[in-house]
């Protein structure tokens, strides 16, 4: 606790002094959620109903050297999407944590980690950064497919993997648009062998390979994207696909569309086909902004001595975003919002949660 003090005080110090150190800057966000988390297993298992409450906080470091070269690292919990619990449940994978003798605490004081950090060049035509770089899977649903299969839908590479990947990543001016790529690690290996040159350990590193163009067309924006990974035999290695679409403003409607396949069928491994469409809309009543989305999903699992087995998902998300306070250093906002995930197997599953959601969020600069 008194490293952490000592970090925090040094990051405020620096800053409070930012008319003299003007290149290092300081922004974050905090962040108080209510939820009601209703759970229907239908005949396959039983139904839950929990009340419970959830607290976030993150905070961004920034370094600018000049000529656009440049560090960032953010300061939160790492944990599922970085979030504390009043929760029992154990729905960050763990249960209540011992009280502290003579208190009325009912959930742990969350540790600090370095969730991302990364540095690089940032040019008009070109960029490259290497680290714990930040890459946004709630608007790319691929992302999910790609990495997160077993789940695919309510955003789980946000909520587990905190929109990050470990790797390098760059992007350069083309034509009408611009080409981003990247290439994470993903899992890393580390060959061993005695003195006889027998195998003793060996685990091959697996990396992803991903692409996408950026560019627009009367100014609606578009997007093909891909990714595989590339790995040893005994790793799953997906080839994934797909586009994002969005409309320029009609009248403060703004529309999308977002289409993700994803195929692994390489022997050893579970092999499945997978496939994600998704339909977008953003709307202006004039104070504030309505959102929502809805997903169809569906992966095949593919067995070669039984049937194969279909995991058919939609998942349903809508919000209002109230503005209660801005000025030039942040905003203060509410949130209601409502999440519906279903999940159907022939003979197996048919599975409803609902996450009705009460939130209060903070952005500051």
């Amino acid at each position: 606790m008194k490293k952490l003090f000592v970090l925090l005080s040094v990051c405020m110090f620096i800053g409070l002094t930012g008319s003299t150190l003007a290149q290092i800057s300081l922004s974050g966000d905090l962040q108080v959620r209510a939820r009601d988390d209703i759970r229907d297993y239908g005949d396959y298992g039983g139904y839950s109903d929990d009340l419970y409450y959830m607290m976030r906080a993150g905070l961004n470091v920034s370094a600018d050297l000049g000529d656009g070269v440049f560090g960032k690292m953010r300061l939160e919990h790492y944990n599922y999407a970085g979030y504390i619990y009043t929760s029992g449940s154990g729905l960050d994978g763990s249960s209540y944590a011992p009280t502290i003798p003579g208190s009325n605490d009912i959930i742990s004081r969350p540790t600090v980690n370095f969730t991302q950090l990364y540095l690089g060049v940032n040019r008009e035509k070109w960029g490259v950064e290497a680290g714990i770089f930040p890459i946004n899977g709630i608007t790319n649903p691929i992302l999910d497919l790609h990495f997160m299969p077993n789940v695919m839908v309510d955003i789980p590479f946000t909520l587990y993997r905190l929109n990050t990947l470990v790797g390098v990543s760059g992007y350069i001016a083309a034509g009408p648009g611009r080409i981003n790529a990247f290439i994470s690690n993903d899992f890393n290996g580390n060959y061993v062998e005695d003195a006889e040159g027998n195998d003793l350990n060996n685990p091959h590193d697996a990396y992803t390979i991903g692409a996408n163009y950026d560019f627009k067309v009367s100014d609606f924006g578009i997007q093909p994207i891909a990714m595989v990974r590339i790995a040893s035999d005994s790793v799953a290695a997906p080839l994934s696909y797909g586009i994002n679409l969005s409309s320029p403003d009609f009248s403060g409607v703004k529309l999308g569309f977002d289409a993700a396949l994803s195929t692994q069928s390489v022997d050893g491994t579970s092999k499945y086909d997978a496939q994600l469409f998704r339909i977008i809309a953003s709307v202006d009543p004039g104070f504030g902004s309505v959102e929502a989305w809805f997903d169809i999903a569906k992966r095949t699992d593919k067995f070669e001595e039984t049937p194969d087995v279909d995991h058919n998902y939609t998942y349903l998300w809508l919000l209002y975003k109230i503005p209660l306070f801005k000025s030039d250093h942040g905003s203060f906002t509410m949130i209601p919002r409502v999440r519906r995930i279903t999940e159907k197997v022939d003979n197996v599953a048919d599975y409803t949660r609902y996450k009705i959601e009460l939130l209060f969020t903070m952005a500051f600069k």
